[in-house]
């Protein structure tokens, strides 16, 4: 073909493939965004329930650290302790061993209830040969549950982790 031949044919879309163009165009982006933001709502809820787990388990394991106190609470009442953190706002879960004190720093936004009991199975088998022996640990075991509870949405989110913690 010859380059004046394709200068001098003017033909180009019409308003009505323009505009049509334009609608698909417009569609697709409306897709794509709706995709974007229910990825971004699922990665931030993910966010707030990874930042949970961790505040629980960190919980766990300063308990687990501090577990020679745990023979020092008294049960008597209610035959658990519970500590509470009823402010979100602040920095911290403390948790009171009756001679030691632990603060715990809690994200932002975030508030824990902690509940420490004696654990009710303590009996443990030990085969010897063909007989069972039946061996009685007491005092030792403590039942751990961890409550963390947040805010997303301006709707209430929980998460608990529970566990038996041996007492050194």
């Amino acid at each position: 073909m010859n380059l004046k031949a394709v200068l001098k044919n003017n033909t180009g879309f019409t308003l009505v493939e323009v505009l049509a163009s334009l609608a698909i165009l417009s569609l697709l982006a409306a897709f794509l965004l709706s995709i974007v933001t229910t990825t971004g709502v699922w990665t931030a809820s993910a966010g707030k329930k990874t930042a949970a787990t961790s505040y629980a388990a960190s919980i766990i394991e300063q308990i687990r650290g501090y577990s020679k106190f745990l023979t020092q609470l008294s049960f008597e009442d209610t035959g658990q302790m519970t500590f509470t953190d009823n402010n979100p706002e602040d920095s911290t879960l403390a948790i009171d061993f009756e001679s030691e004190t632990v603060n715990i720093h809690a994200p932002p936004g975030m508030k824990a209830s902690v509940s420490i009991s004696p654990h009710n199975e303590i009996l443990y088998y030990t085969s010897l040969g063909s007989s069972i022996t039946k061996t009685f640990i007491r005092n030792n075991l403590y039942e751990v549950k961890v409550q963390v509870e947040w805010e997303e949405a301006e709707i209430s989110k929980k998460l608990e982790i529970n566990t038996i913690i041996s007492a050194r």
